[in-house]
């Protein structure tokens, strides 16, 4: 969950026009838009993660590859404990 979180934070932070209208309106003001435009950018976060998972899940070399990358990070974290 951490994970799409930061991934949806940076998906705002890449909105320019959310940056501008952060940076020049009221937190309040910025919260009625920000709302109507989560459900955007989540839609959006969701397709670009379903994507790659079929894509994963239908091309068993890309799947190594994913596991090759994610094989040592996750070993060393489970072995810090």
């Amino acid at each position: 969950m951490d994970k799409v979180l930061a991934q949806l934070t940076e998906d705002f932070l890449k909105d320019e026009r959310l940056v501008d209208l952060a940076k020049n309106n009221p937190k309040d003001t910025f919260e009625r838009i920000f709302e109507q435009q989560f459900k955007e950018i989540a839609a959006a976060r969701y397709m670009q993660n379903e994507e790659f998972f079929v894509n994963m899940f239908n091309n068993e070399e890309f799947m190594n590859e994913v596991i090759k990358l994610l094989l040592p990070e996750v070993y060393r974290k489970l072995r810090r404990g």
